[in-house]
């Protein structure tokens, strides 16, 4: 994907010396360290102003920093700015590419979104009967607090033990039958596994 590529070779500035509220400090100190929601939530608070004029190039640079470690919410909000072209380059390639990620990673909202590109062919190529089932998707999952998988994760393990990497709107709902709660996040599958045997 071209703009993570671009976006990668940037690192994302600080907001210097202003007059901040201590906790916004912490936020960013956590996001320094590499936490994808701390990343998340300095790139809206870029994104929205919260450090003078709205700075979308900075907040692109902060959402693909959390991208890269699975945020499902960052990558929403990249794919956003990417398709209004906003502090990157217009580019609904990239756009139809972060939605599909969101959306398989648990967000219901960039699900929606991209059953939008594939209705009008923004990104991908004009398919109605994409677009509908993303559609449905997302009405049949909407009001869960805008996610399919509430703990962002596209694989998730279903009755009988079998583990399904959620990739069509079928994949999302077979995955999304039952309650699932978010234990903890990991920067690879055997962290997590590891982690998991910890909490066992």
């Amino acid at each position: 994907m071209l703009l993570a590529l671009s976006l990668a070779a940037c690192g994302p500035p600080s907001p210097g010396n202003r007059d901040l509220p201590p906790e916004l400090y912490e936020t960013i100190a956590v996001a320094e360290a590499g936490d994808p929601v701390a990343q998340t939530v300095v790139g809206t608070m870029y994104e929205t102003g919260v450090f003078g004029e709205p700075d979308y190039r900075t907040a692109a640079l902060w959402y693909a920093k959390a991208v890269r470690q699975g945020d499902a919410l960052a990558a929403f909000y990249l794919a956003g700015l990417s398709e209004e072209g906003r502090g990157v380059d217009r580019d609904y390639v990239s756009a139809a590419n972060l939605y599909r990620r969101a959306a398989e990673w648990g967000h219901v909202s960039a699900a929606f979104k991209l059953g939008y590109l594939y209705e009008k062919g923004l990104g991908v190529p004009q398919d109605f009967a994409q677009a509908r089932d993303w559609y449905d998707l997302v009405q049949d999952h909407w009001g869960g607090g805008g996610l399919l998988l509430p703990d962002y994760v596209a694989g998730a393990t279903i009755e009988g033990g079998d583990t399904v990497i959620a990739s069509t709107p079928a994949d999302v709902a077979q995955v999304t039958s039952a309650y699932q709660v978010h234990l903890g996040s990991e920067r690879s599958a055997e962290a997590a596994l590891a982690q998991w045997e910890i909490l066992k």
